[in-house]
């Protein structure tokens, strides 16, 4: 039990700094005024990347999640994310930027990691209970971070760029916890013990040789669709995956529009109520 608490622990602390980035809430204008890319470039050459390289990478990461056991998805993600402020803090070009938003992609599509880590990691009747941990825990993180970038950037000396080196702090700090996050051990088999069959004398049995690295991806793929199709089933299972489609489609698309409506309404009480939709955007999700 003691094993599972701690899992669980450095999981809402990893999932709470990875969503802690205040410097998010202020891209658009840092990318505007501190980096000088003008509105054109924003919109139509840099955003525009993490929608298209996150389709591919989230249907990579959902073939190769289950075969290597959750945990370098996790690390890969949390670099994802460092890779994503360090170009962000010292990249100049649209060239780097595009390259930013690939990397972000890493990291949003990396998050099913965490989320299905979970159902691996504890037992089943606690499903429930710590999903919603996790849930509180991402959304403390993204709401948290809004609302600090309001406050330092309005009332302190505090710059977008100094938000930046900040959220890179917070990502390199979730990256540091994630290695502490222990390997699932999943459930084995039941087998009996009690009676146990006399052993039967029969020939030794014959040593194949080891299966090669075809046939070990080959299994792997259909055990994968067999868990789909035994998953995917159920009708409250399929129930469930809409209503995430749905809800984290827009809730993206919602957020990305305010981040180029920033770029329109400059003054400071405008953008003040785009922040205060952003800290509340987290609980409506």
């Amino acid at each position: 039990m003691a094993r599972i608490e701690f899992t669980v622990a450095v999981l809402l602390l990893y999932v709470f700094f990875r969503d802690f980035r205040p410097s998010e809430s202020f891209l658009t204008p840092y990318l505007n005024e501190t980096k000088h890319f003008s509105k054109h470039e924003i919109n139509n050459m840099i955003y525009p990347v993490w929608s298209y390289s996150q389709l591919p990478l989230i249907i990579a990461v959902f073939a190769t999640t289950d075969f290597l056991q959750y945990r370098p998805i996790i690390w890969f993600g949390a670099l994802g994310y460092i890779a994503t402020w360090i170009l962000l803090v010292f990249g100049k070009t649209v060239k780097e930027m595009q390259l930013m938003q690939v990397t972000y992609a890493i990291g949003t599509a990396c998050e099913i990691g965490y989320k299905s880590y979970v159902y691996v990691a504890v037992p089943r009747e606690d499903y429930s209970r710590v999903s919603l941990y996790i849930s509180g825990a991402a959304l403390l993180g993204k709401s948290m971070s809004a609302l600090l970038s309001q406050i330092l950037s309005d009332y302190s000396p505090m710059t977008y760029l100094d938000l930046n080196y900040l959220s890179l702090a917070s990502v390199c700090l979730a990256m540091l916890i994630s290695l502490f996050i222990q390997k699932p051990q999943y459930l084995a088999p039941q087998t009996s013990t009690v009676n146990p069959v006399p052993c039967q004398e029969t020939a030794p049995p014959m040593h194949d040789a080891a299966p090669s690295c075809f046939t070990n991806c080959k299994n792997s793929v259909m055990m994968g669709l067999k868990k789909a199709k035994l998953s995917y089933g159920s009708a409250q299972t399929r129930r469930w995956a809409y209503w995430a489609i749905v809800t984290t489609t827009l809730y993206y698309m919602v957020r990305f529009m305010f981040f180029l409506m920033k770029l329109d309404f400059g003054s400071y009480s405008l953008r003040f109520d785009f922040q205060i939709c952003e800290y509340l955007g987290p609980y409506c999700y």
